[in-house]
């Protein structure tokens, strides 16, 4: 049903909208059925991927599947939740999903992807973070403290690079662009909170990234390059010396 669904999105006269409609309701009464829940989870992830009109979807349809989805993320069950998320992430990814997400579901989707962001399970991780970084780039919820304090942990605990540290890079860029509040808090975390405690390579990437995108002095931001060139001349050892330089470097490839 899943394929059928997402092959004939827009496609009227294959399927008439009340079968659509119809097909719908099913998946979503199946995501509520524990013995077909990941199955169920797995058409929705196509659906939501191939949509092509706000027509294909509902907004109440949207809006309980995003419930239903985001309390699978509470499960233990590993598989159910990497399909829950996939899900998510096609609705979240197509602006017509995207349209029809009620204020109430986007909270509530914040409120299960946030504890998401430790490094417990990189394959769970990956997601959230795209999905965080595509709300807050839509400006679809804000920037919120715990979201802020786990971005920190992230990059305090966080070492080397790959695919985990660009979503994160990502995901603070996102913050810096939209968010005037979100990127003041999150530069005074990573300063505060972080900084020499962390790897000093990953901690001047997010700093140097947050510095450009936030804008620096002018975007908000209660610090700018002229302090950290300053921290590089005066600090008293070696490491703040060090990460300070390199946010420089970061930076600069960035402007």
């Amino acid at each position: 049903m899943g394929i059928l669904l997402s092959r004939t999105s827009a496609a009227t006269e294959v399927i008439s909208n009340d079968k659509r409609q119809a097909g719908l309701d099913v998946l979503l009464e199946r995501l509520r059925n524990e013995t077909t829940r990941i199955t169920a989870a797995r058409a929705i992830d196509l659906v939501a991927k191939n949509a092509k009109t706000t027509d294909d979807l509902r907004a109440d349809w949207v809006s309980e599947v995003v419930t239903e989805l985001g309390a699978q993320l509470r499960k233990v069950n590993r598989s159910l939740r990497g399909a829950s998320l996939d899900g998510l992430r096609s609705i979240i990814s197509n602006k017509f999903g995207r349209k029809l997400l009620t204020a109430e579901a986007r909270n509530e989707l914040l409120g299960v992807l946030t504890p998401l962001l430790v490094l417990n399970d990189l394959h769970l991780l990956g997601p959230a973070l795209v999905i965080m970084r595509l709300l807050i780039e839509t400006k679809q919820v804000p920037v919120t403290k715990p979201m802020v304090e786990a971005v920190c942990s992230l990059v305090k605990t966080h070492q080397g690079s790959g695919s985990t540290l660009n979503n994160v890079v990502s995901l603070v860029n996102a913050i810096g662009r939209e968010s005037e509040e979100g990127r003041t808090d999150l530069m005074m975390g990573l300063l505060k909170d972080v900084g020499v405690l962390g790897e000093t390579a990953v901690v001047a990437k997010v700093i140097g990234n947050l510095l450009v995108s936030g804008g620096g002095k002018q975007g908000g931001l209660n610090v700018g390059v002229e302090d950290f060139v300053v921290e590089m001349k005066t600090a008293g050892d070696d490491h703040r010396k060090c990460l300070a330089l390199m946010v420089l470097g970061e930076a600069g490839l960035k402007m």
